[in-house]
């Protein structure tokens, strides 16, 4: 993709232990993500993940978004905070990826974060 730019992978131990924090279990494609990049950004997108970038940081941004937008599943996670009027894309165990507004409307966009990507 234009514009690519990622970290480091982290191990399959460093993944399982931010899934335990997160009290979340990733879906296999942001997985295997984790594992090879670690964090991202490409083309306009900044994908969170597990690195020193904090606005990036999968934990951080998605324990910030938990408690701005009420009643989404716990199993959900940020994959990216788009940044504009409030957007935030989530995605499930599963690999469904969401984008909800800040009043906690969910619209399924993708059924996977390649799907996603591709927008």
């Amino acid at each position: 993709m234009p514009g690519f730019c990622a970290g480091n992978g982290v191990n399959e131990d460093g993944v399982a232990r931010v899934e335990s924090e997160l009290g979340v279990r990733f879906a296999d494609d942001y997985r295997m993500y984790l594992e090879r990049y670690g964090m991202a950004q490409m083309d306009g997108k900044e994908l969170t993940g597990i690195g020193p970038v904090r606005h990036l940081d999968v934990i951080d941004v998605t324990r910030e978004c938990r408690e701005c937008v009420q009643n989404l599943p716990d199993a959900w996670y940020v994959i990216e905070d788009l940044g504009i009027d409030g957007m935030v894309a989530w995605q499930d165990g599963d690999g469904s990826v969401y984008l909800v507004s800040p009043d906690g409307k969910a619209i399924k966009v993708a059924d996977n974060l390649s799907e996603y990507l591709e927008l």
